[in-house]
């Protein structure tokens, strides 16, 4: 369900599991939490769609995510790195609301090319999650994190072991970001009303390093209705259109209509002459809430110190794709047509 990743765990795992057999030759590591873009409250007008966080007990299904970055740090040269993840995720009805299971499959990574051999990923395939979600589609815990969160700080050599990376793979942190992910993804859609062509508002923060960070604004805007299928079944889906921007009069309007979630991407420290734009689409069921597809491309600029004397310019370009497949889909998911380059 997504978060996949969950998304940004297994994007995590997946950044640190190439840190152990290839370090960036700068060090610098990327992340960030889905922010949170809330709609309104009632349905007044026509034509308003519905998001409802309501999965049918005992859905299950396969995710992909797959995420390729390329970093271009000018006379220092390029590099490029592949992620893939594939974990198996089953929904089922509690009596206070759901629990998600996610188990891992499989984890590759390339570092310019070549495979990354690292234990953590051996590990991992070993781990599940477990979210429990309420009713209103909030999840409040996670069971397992705890596991994760020992096997990466086992794993990771002493010497990469930083105060602050040791820091963010402390259960309770990862917890926390996994969850903030969780709910900005679900449930601040869930019993929310969105009208087709309005653009509503979020913000983001990239985190480049503690202390450093590029704000920037999210414009998402349902852009239309759009067919997707389980099996032989075609179920009524929206298409939703994200966009990225640094522009300062759009983040300011952004802040303005975010709510209590998004405070955490209120932080200080922002990047001096950092930018970033992009943009995202996602298939999804407004009345179960599960996503079909989504592709977001990303391209941050942003100066790096390489030490007290020498800065450069990185451009760094982003692109991840997640594909599901549910229990009853066949192998092959076809394309969503109109999809981001």
């Amino acid at each position: 369900m997504r978060t996949g990743k969950a998304i940004v765990l297994l994007g995590a795992v997946c950044i640190l599991a190439s840190r152990g057999q290839a370090a960036a030759e700068d060090g610098f590591e990327s992340s960030e939490t889905a922010p949170v873009v809330r709609g309104e409250e009632s349905s007044e007008g026509p034509g308003m769609v519905l998001f409802t966080y309501a999965p049918p007990s005992g859905t299950q299904f396969e995710e992909q995510v797959n995420r390729v970055i390329g970093s271009d740090y000018g006379a220092k040269g390029t590099r490029i790195d592949v992620f893939s993840a594939t974990n198996v995720q089953k929904i089922t009805r509690a009596d206070s609301g759901f629990r998600v299971r996610m188990d891992i499959n499989e984890i590759k990574a390339l570092h310019n090319g070549k495979p990354v051999i690292n234990p953590i990923m051996a590990a991992m395939k070993e781990t599940g999650l477990t979210y429990l979600v309420g009713a209103n589609g909030r999840a409040g815990s996670i069971e397992g994190i705890n596991q994760i969160a020992d096997i990466l700080r086992a794993k990771i050599p002493k010497k990469k072991l930083t105060p602050e990376l040791e820091a963010q793979l402390a259960g309770t942190d990862m917890e926390r970001k996994e969850l903030a992910d969780w709910n900005a993804r679900y449930g601040a859609w869930n019993h929310q009303f969105f009208l087709p062509g309005k653009t509503y508002y979020g913000i983001g923060t990239y985190t480049l390093e503690p202390g450093l960070f590029i704000r920037y604004a999210i414009l998402a805007k349902v852009v239309g209705a759009a067919s997707c299928h389980e099996g032989d079944r075609q179920k009524s889906c929206v298409q939703i259109r994200f966009d990225y921007a640094t522009e300062q009069d759009l983040i300011d309007k952004a802040r303005r209509s975010s709510i209590r979630e998004a405070a955490e991407f209120l932080r200080k420290g922002d990047v001096v002459g950092g930018r970033l734009d992009g943009h995202m689409e996602r298939i999804v069921d407004p009345k179960t809430l599960l996503i079909y597809s989504e592709i977001q491309k990303k391209t941050i600029l942003f100066p790096l110190s390489i030490n007290d004397a020498e800065e450069i310019r990185v451009r760094r370009i982003e692109r991840m794709e997640y594909s599901y497949r549910y229990d009853h889909m066949p192998p092959r998911v076809p394309r969503i047509a109109g999809a981001p380059d």
